[in-house]
């Protein structure tokens, strides 16, 4: 991809979440208790690896435990082949961990296939809400694609 449009394709998916960040600060205004979780995304902070290697992206993460709602938006550029599936896994940032919340994938589809440069966001409702709000350091979200089947980019919640 030429320089100029990585720039442009950086700046867009960087105000896509402030845009995600300010929507879900007026929601968690409206949810006492909603927490916000932010996460860089890269294929360097793969376990056990390797991720895509020049791929990058982000998630915002609102958790409203009270009623076991989490809602997100997720950003990600250069990932190589077909985007299929994102997860919350817990885990510390050296282990890979147990899937504990389905983003989309399976059968959370999204609508469309989605290509190495891209967004998707959707709530869902888990019961880990709870500890995810109370232990977030101890949760990763995670981007897979059909090269990178084990996870392209990944990065602990925080």
């Amino acid at each position: 991809m030429p320089r100029r449009t990585s720039l442009v394709v950086a700046i867009l998916s960087s105000l896509v979440l402030l845009f995600s960040l300010s929507v879900a600060t007026a929601s968690a205004a409206h949810h006492p208790g909603a927490h916000i979780f932010v996460a860089e995304l890269t294929g360097e902070a793969e376990v056990p690896g390797p991720g895509d290697p020049d791929a990058t992206g982000t998630a915002a993460i609102l958790v409203v435990p009270a009623a076991d709602l989490i809602c997100y938006q997720l950003a990600w550029q250069n990932i190589d082949g077909t985007v299929f599936g994102a997860h919350i896994h817990e885990g510390a940032d050296d282990e890979a961990g147990p899937i504990v919340v389905t983003l989309f994938g399976g059968p959370l589809a999204p609508p469309a296939a989605l290509s190495g440069t891209d967004s998707f966001q959707s709530c869902t409702r888990s019961a880990e809400a709870d500890d995810i709000a109370e232990n977030p350091e101890n949760y990763y979200v995670n981007i897979h694609s059909d090269l990178y089947p084990g996870g392209a980019i990944r990065g602990q919640l925080a």
